[in-house]
């Protein structure tokens, strides 16, 4: 079983480069190794919409993992490294009444990094530099689309 350490307490164990060390659990032995991110990554697969001024269609994706400070995700049209944009990102309310329920985030973000994948797909890494809670849905925008 993993052993339960305070986020504090995990902080406080960056190794002296500034790495935070992660813990990898090996049959019941627990051999260190580092990870090279200051954020711990959650693979969650939110809704998002990139904002694209001057053009009809916007966007649509899903983010692939994201942290307190940016996502990645994987789109159809490429962006290049160091393009800014407006995305919307649906976060599940969990709300018991409205299961669907969605609250919308509208971030300013900056493409750190952009890789191409297969099949015409591109990988990006965004930077979220500023972002807002949305009361309701942009003028002219539609809800997302469900699945």
């Amino acid at each position: 079983m993993a052993q339960k350490v305070l986020v504090s307490e995990y902080l406080s164990m960056a190794a002296p480069s500034g790495e935070i060390p992660a813990y990898v659990e090996n049959n019941v032995r627990h051999v260190p190794c580092t990870e090279r991110r200051k954020r711990i990554r959650m693979q969650v697969h939110w809704p998002l919409r990139f904002l694209r001024p001057g053009t009809v269609d916007d966007l649509e994706t899903i983010t692939q993992d994201l942290t307190s400070d940016g996502f990645r995700c994987r789109t159809k049209v490429p962006l290049a490294a160091g393009d800014s944009s407006m995305c919307t990102l649906g976060v599940p309310a969990h709300d018991p009444k409205d299961a669907s329920r969605t609250l919308l985030v509208e971030c300013e973000i900056r493409v750190v990094w952009a890789r191409a994948a297969d099949e015409g797909f591109h990988h990006l890494g965004c930077r979220i530099e500023n972002y807002r809670f949305l009361d309701t849905i942009p003028s002219g925008r539609e809800p997302f689309r469900a699945g």
